[in-house]
């Protein structure tokens, strides 16, 4: 349940003592990495926890006590893996609905809500499966709305899509909510590409 900053790994391998013939697991290679699809800088947790420095000092572990105390039969482990439960099964009423009381929920402060339905956008897109991907741009673009990746995303759903002026309009959104920043950049890229008929 606590984050970490990367993951760990070894190779624990039996070590038999020569005195004892006890087996020892020690690591002889160590490393730390994570699959490279999950591309952050570290672990968030799954249950959040705040420390306080009375509890540091007097070496207390809240974290550990919430796990081990924890009975809330309500809680979303895997929140992406509900969502698209939700979304498969067309209850985008409902979706809609635990998307903003999750993102209202303090226990899921850690879930990068944004970036996750942005990657399952582009999955649909990939898959050419436009109009789900439209649907989850545009959630994620009326729940982030000053968010410039956002609208960019939907734009080019929209121009994958075929519908040009939609995707227009979407970049030029974009380009106003981060004139001088990569979005805006990319956005001006996809513009002149729409226009040259590419």
């Amino acid at each position: 349940p606590t984050g970490e900053n990367i993951n760990f790994f070894g190779d624990n391998r039996p070590l038999q003592l020569p005195n004892t013939q006890i087996n020892a697991y020690l690591s002889f290679a160590w490393w730390q990495d994570k699959p490279q699809w999950e591309n952050g800088d570290y672990t968030s947790p799954h249950i959040a926890v705040d420390m306080s420095f009375e509890q540091y000092r007097n070496n207390e572990d809240p974290v550990l006590q919430a796990a081990l105390n924890f009975s809330d039969e309500s809680f979303v482990h895997d929140p992406m893996k509900y969502f698209r439960n939700l979304f498969t099964s067309g209850k985008l009423e409902l979706l809609q609905t635990e998307v903003v009381r999750m993102m209202q929920d303090p226990a899921y402060r850690f879930f990068n809500f944004e970036g996750e339905f942005n990657k399952a956008g582009y999955d649909l897109l990939q898959g050419k499966r436009f109009e789900e991907a439209i649907h989850v741009f545009t959630m994620t673009a009326q729940l982030f709305p000053e968010s410039a990746n956002a609208w960019d995303s939907l734009a080019e759903a929209y121009w994958k899509s075929g519908a040009i002026e939609k995707a227009k309009e979407y970049y030029h959104k974009a380009i106003s909510l981060d004139p001088d920043g990569n979005t805006a950049e990319n956005s001006r890229r996809m513009l002149k590409q729409i226009e040259s008929g590419h």
